[in-house]
């Protein structure tokens, strides 16, 4: 039916248009033919837990196909004699095109895991976001924790490389709840580790996220989760909110550090699930701008030598129980750190 609706429509178009405009017309329809099926899929599969059916994608496509000729259309055809207007139409409707191909989120480079000692039985995993590689501030971090473990022998610590498919800014997001899937699923497939702890920065907490939700759905009863964000990128396509709400609800114990006043979108404020550590007045002076959004990251790192928050509490989790600590450190209130 739907198949039917949209032929009747191509044909008056057919008629209608010139020459020029329907090698247009015929462009945006093959390139939506390209992309639509596995981006329409991916976002209701994502945002539903289904994948849609043919008609509701025929249907879809259908519609962005008529939206995208009719900016066509007004490049084109308008009356209005602006010529200035004209090319504002034209530019607005290619910028449309490109953003949303851009869009569409490729297939994740999900990387060879490290093979777990069997005689571990907890993991600590450090993620970090766009922009940086396990051999920044993971590197760092990974020796100030590997010094604060009382037991050593007892964890394995790494750190999560997903650097290429981090740095697709559009889509990192998605991408990150796709690497958190692989990471839960390796996690319960191995069956060794009794207790998680996911460090991550900025949209690396997508990853972390990804595994709070897959080992939910899980059989998972017996894995203690413990989930640090770090400055946390919360935005998800068009929901800015999707962080604040979700990040740390199906954790054992999280924890959210972060610095109100640097320029990242969507890393200055509470997270409803986690406890909040803001550590915005604790930070060096001269140090402001962009370079805030990584301050959380130094915090925690250096947060070695203290006995209140930060690795330290790492430890308070490595001797209570996990569940028990958000009695001390509730979800959704914040604490201030000097």
């Amino acid at each position: 039916m739907v198949g039917t609706q949209y032929f009747v429509v191509e044909q008056r178009c057919e008629r209608q248009c010139s020459s020029t405009e329907l090698d247009l017309r015929r462009r945006l329809t093959s390139l939506l033919d390209c992309w639509w099926p596995a981006f329409a899929c991916r976002w209701v599969a994502a945002s539903q837990g289904n994948l849609p059916d043919s008609d509701s994608l025929e249907f879809g496509r259908c519609s962005l196909v008529l939206v995208l000729e009719w900016w066509a259309t007004v490049a084109w055809r308008s009356e209005v004699r602006d010529m200035q207007i004209r090319f504002f139409g034209l530019l607005l409707g290619v910028f449309t095109l490109t953003l949303i191909s851009a869009c569409q989120v490729p297939d994740p480079k999900l990387p060879e895991l490290p093979v777990p000692d069997g005689a571990r039985s907890g993991l600590i995993v450090l993620v970090h976001g766009s922009g940086d590689s396990p051999a920044d501030w993971p590197a760092e971090m990974e020796q100030a924790v590997a010094a604060q473990l009382a037991e050593p022998s007892t964890w394995d610590l790494w750190a999560y490389d997903w650097e290429e498919d981090a740095a697709q800014r559009l889509v990192a997001a998605e991408l990150g709840l796709l690497h958190g899937f692989y990471l839960g699923e390796t996690l319960l497939e191995n069956g060794i580790y009794r207790q998680v702890h996911l460090i991550g920065h900025s949209v690396g907490a997508f990853v972390v996220h990804g595994v709070e939700q897959w080992l939910s759905q899980s059989d998972a009863a017996e894995l203690l989760l413990h989930s640090t964000y770090l400055d946390p990128f919360g935005g998800r396509g068009s929901d800015w909110d999707f962080g604040e709400l979700h990040f740390g609800e199906s954790a054992s114990f999280a924890e959210a550090y972060f610095n109100r006043d640097d320029p990242a979108p969507s890393t200055n404020g509470a997270l409803q699930q986690a406890h909040n550590f803001d550590v915005t007045e604790a930070k060096p002076d001269g140090l402001s701008g962009r370079d805030g959004h990584w301050w959380p990251v130094q915090f925690y790192t250096d947060s070695v030598a203290t006995d209140t928050a930060g690795i330290a509490l790492s430890s308070a989790v490595n001797q209570l129980a996990l569940e028990d600590l958000h009695e001390s450190w509730p979800r959704g209130q914040e604490t201030s750190l000097p």
